[in-house]
């Protein structure tokens, strides 16, 4: 029996959410995605896999972002059967862990949590009332988890020791393109191109 993960995700378009789900999947997991989108179109899966779409949040509107972390946190009884039915949780980013918490609590047989920081938010990085405060809620959001995955370990001395909250195991996860038969697999998935020109590079906050 394959394992199940459950992959939190704060943007179900996102190309590097689309190679996370592969590279779990070529694992041999048995992969749900369920987050937020920043596409006006609905998601019904991601890189083969089933998606649970939570609705449109918007880059640089954190405010709205944290309103609709709360509106889910608040219905999280409809998604009893996306979290009971994890083995793992796969939290990607703050947001994200604080829904996963929530989710936790509803689970008889608690999911193992892992907190998935590839990126530090500007927010976290604030040396006033703010930044403590948001750092204060990431240490408190972390104690359900049993992991956290980042991929440098410049994040870990430079945040995760000197400034966060958070004291989990590190599991470091390099930030590049799996080797998964020439990247057939991504590019399958992330536009139904092959890699090449012209190149695209954007930017998410």
């Amino acid at each position: 029996m394959s394992l199940k993960i459950l992959l939190l995700v704060h943007d179900l378009s996102d190309a590097a959410v689309h190679r996370r789900a592969v590279m779990l999947r070529a694992g041999g997991a048995s992969v749900t995605v369920a987050g937020f989108r920043r596409t006006a179109k609905p998601v019904a899966e991601v890189a083969g896999c089933s998606a649970v779409d939570l609705g449109r949040t918007y880059n640089e509107r954190f405010a709205q972002r944290i309103l609709a972390i709360v509106r889910e946190a608040a219905l999280i009884g409809r998604l009893r059967a996306v979290f009971t039915d994890a083995d793992i949780i796969v939290a990607r980013n703050l947001e994200m862990l604080a829904l996963a918490v929530q989710g936790h609590s509803l689970c008889r047989l608690a999911p193992v949590v892992v907190y998935e920081c590839l990126d530090i938010h500007r927010l976290l990085l604030r040396r006033d009332f703010i930044g403590a405060a948001l750092r204060r809620l990431e240490g408190w959001f972390s104690w359900r988890a049993s992991a956290l995955f980042t991929s440098s370990p410049a994040f870990v001395s430079g945040y995760f020791k000197a400034l966060s909250e958070v004291r989990l195991p590190v599991r470091q996860v390099e930030n590049k393109m799996a080797d998964l038969g020439g990247g057939t697999a991504i590019s399958r998935y992330v536009g139904g191109r092959s890699p090449g020109p012209p190149w695209v590079i954007g930017w998410s906050a």
